[in-house]
């Protein structure tokens, strides 16, 4: 049972930090407002007591994949990527340099958090990676995953079932490319899930930075909550933003829904 939490609670929660400029210097596209949004979930989460590791499918050179290593894997919880290393769609890099590219990404994540956490990276397409092999990884579930594979229909609907039953109870996904006119098959496997049973009860609640983020039916309700006190109480200019975009929609009583639940789309 996930707890109600206060407004004086959501002021107390912890300030996780990570090195953006770190960050950045690894090759990959991150959204400054998403890192942040991220960062301010996973402090939510550590002001519950929720464990659990970090997964991404889909990895590149590690640059989600280091900030989720800064935000979870210190307390020693694990730190897993999944990706096939291709040279080229469809094209797998060949065998002498697929080693080289996991230390890559390895030494990425180390610098970006200070040599602390080493990742577990699996080495295949997400398509071959068993809910058994991950939970042993983790076996109080991931509390937080990333899903940055394969861009078509098939492969984003089935990384988006294997993340639902890798997630833990107050677990939170990010969809990658959710609603990027470059990648349509990413937004139709998003809505063939959400339409179908596969879902299991998972409702999105926020849009940022071109990540859309979906959690349980039982941590819905807080994440909402925490994140409309964020509106209302941050300074930064995106939260002002969102804040006067949302106040204008409700003036208007329109309320961005999607899949039947309430959203946050930031600006």
């Amino acid at each position: 049972m996930i707890r109600r939490m206060t407004e004086a609670e959501f002021a107390e929660l912890p300030a996780l930090a990570y090195d953006w400029s770190a960050i950045e210097g690894i090759p990959g596209w991150l959204a400054f407002d998403a890192a942040e949004l991220t960062r301010r979930l996973a402090a939510l989460q550590e002001g519950l007591g929720v464990r659990g590791g970090a997964l991404e499918l889909g990895v590149y050179k590690g640059k989600y994949l280091g900030l989720l290593a800064a935000l979870f894997g210190r307390r020693g919880e694990p730190i897993v990527g999944v990706d096939a290393l291709l040279a080229k769609l469809g094209e797998l890099l060949a065998d002498e340099w697929r080693a080289d590219a996991i230390a890559r990404i390895e030494d990425a994540v180390l610098e970006v958090t200070g040599g602390l956490v080493r990742p577990t990276i699996i080495a295949g397409y997400t398509s071959a990676v068993s809910v058994a092999t991950l939970r042993l990884l983790s076996p109080q579930g991931f509390r937080f995953i990333s899903i940055d594979a394969g861009h078509d229909v098939e492969a984003v609907h089935h990384d988006l079932v294997l993340a639902r039953q890798c997630l833990g109870e107050a677990g939170i996904i990010a969809a990658d490319d959710a609603f990027n006119p470059r990648t349509p098959g990413v937004a139709e496997g998003i809505y063939r899930f959400f339409i179908s049973e596969d879902s299991g009860g998972l409702q999105p609640f926020a849009h940022c930075g071109n990540k859309l983020f979906i959690t349980t039916a039982g941590f819905y309700p807080l994440c909402l909550e925490y994140l409309w006190w964020l509106l209302r109480s941050g300074s930064d200019g995106t939260l002002q933003r969102t804040l006067a975009r949302m106040q204008e929609d409700e003036a208007m009583n329109y309320r961005p829904m999607l899949f039947g639940s309430l959203i946050i789309p930031f600006s």
